[in-house]
């Protein structure tokens, strides 16, 4: 392994270590590397890792009823504040809603509708 390598990854690693809001599952990735004599593949994980985070995301939005522009720029902002990138989004009209809205995407699902507080309610 070349040394420049190593020496970076230590920095990368005292870094995490060092950081308040740090990541316990990436100190255990990176010490899997290190374990495994992988560290090679950081660079190309870390541009793997800035491309992903700056790709948009889509973001589907169901409301019961057309949303105004006004109300789509809020939910816009809370959604880029949620995922923390820029996302791409898709508004669907769903009656069965009754009120409030859904967001969905790959890795979550805001579900604000009063459909969904109705079948908790009656859940319990």
């Amino acid at each position: 392994m070349k040394k420049g390598l190593d020496k970076k990854f230590l920095k990368i690693l005292d870094k995490i270590s060092r950081s308040k809001g740090e990541s316990f599952y990436l100190k255990r990735f990176l010490a899997y590397l290190k374990r495994k004599r992988m560290q090679h593949y950081l660079p190309s994980l870390v541009k793997l890792f800035k491309k992903k985070r700056i790709e948009p995301r889509m973001v589907r939005v169901e409301t019961a009823r057309e949303l105004d522009e006004q109300l789509k720029k809020e939910l816009e902002a809370f959604i880029k504040m949620k995922i923390q990138r820029e996302p791409i989004i898709n508004y669907k009209v769903n009656p069965d809603l009754i009120g409030g809205f859904k967001i969905k995407s790959q890795n979550f699902l805001f579900d604000y509708s009063v459909q969904n507080y109705l079948n908790r309610f009656f859940k319990y």
